[in-house]
């Protein structure tokens, strides 16, 4: 990816932020299929202080 972007390549990279399953195995699906990579983000109001989703 560093070096496409280097090359003068448009590259970027999906950010999803949702805990629902089906909108992530879209995501991941879709990513796999594009051969890229994804960022699966939570917010603050997702996470617990002990690391698990609320």
């Amino acid at each position: 990816m560093i070096r496409k972007n280097r090359a003068g390549h448009a590259v970027s990279i999906p950010s999803v932020c949702s805990a629902q399953p089906d909108v992530l195995r879209a995501s991941m699906a879709l990513a796999k299929r594009l051969d890229r990579q994804i960022v699966i983000e939570a917010t603050s109001n997702q996470v617990n202080q002990d690391g698990g989703y609320t």
